[in-house]
């Protein structure tokens, strides 16, 4: 029969002050900080894509728009001038 010893206060605050193994401790904490940032990095730039699509879909609507209203403001001023004409 084995008696389970608690270990004693020092082992305990060495396994506190330690660090374990993470990926910044494997890696390094500058390695951690630049997949962080190419991450930002890479998630602004894909946003200034859309951002710039977005905005081109907009202007030509805005372009299909004005050519419809120029269309229509020729055919009335057609209208107009065929109706003074008589």
């Amino acid at each position: 029969m084995t008696l389970n010893v608690p270990k004693p206060i020092g082992d305990l605050l060495l396994e506190l002050v330690q660090p374990k193994k993470t990926y910044a401790s494997r890696f390094g904490v500058g390695a951690v900080l630049i997949l962080i940032f190419a991450a930002i990095a890479l998630t602004v730039f894909v946003l200034r894509i859309v951002s710039d699509e977005t905005q081109r879909n907009e202007l030509e609507s805005l372009y299909v728009a004005g050519e419809n209203i120029s269309i229509s403001a020729e055919e009335r001023l057609t209208d107009i001038s065929v109706k003074l004409s008589y």
